[in-house]
């Protein structure tokens, strides 16, 4: 299974996107393999990382990890300057990673695709953001577009 997350208008590097938004606290929505997706989402931010996870929902659970922006800045910097949007490159070269996690199976890696990660909005209790990614492992792949959340601070 590949799994593609894509909600952000623009190219890889430029994402804008305000699709958090329009969500509810604490919620991310996607379609994967054409069908439409729900959970509830949380954020973290340890050391130089942020991390959104994506609770386990109709046999997925998500984890997005940014470290470092497009142009290189710390994300844990870029989202004090508050000037969005704010881009972390998700593939294997990028500055963050995507781990999808089937309900029966191995975890599928953006190591093995790539993707985007666009933040809109962080006020230090919700972060609202936009995803694209690819994700897969030796035995499967999953598509998925329109990404968007508006987590809440865990």
């Amino acid at each position: 299974m590949l799994l593609v997350l894509v909600a952000c208008a623009g190219s890889s590097s430029q994402a804008v996107c305000d699709d958090g938004a329009a969500l509810d606290a604490g919620v991310v929505t996607a379609t994967l393999d054409g069908a439409a997706w729900e959970s509830t989402a949380t954020w973290v931010m340890g050391g130089e990382s942020m991390q959104v996870n994506a609770a386990a929902a109709d046999g997925w659970s998500l984890t997005l990890v940014a470290q470092t922006t497009v142009e290189g800045e710390a994300i844990t910097d870029a989202l004090g300057a508050g000037s969005y949007p704010v881009n972390v490159d998700l593939g294997p070269d990028g500055g963050g990673w995507v781990l999808a996690y089937p309900s029966d199976g191995d975890s599928l890696s953006s190591d093995s695709g790539g993707g985007t990660l666009s933040f809109s909005e962080f006020d230090g209790a919700a972060l609202q953001a936009c995803f694209s990614f690819d994700v897969a492992n030796d035995h499967a792949a999953l598509s998925a577009s329109d990404g968007a959340v508006n987590a809440t601070g865990f």
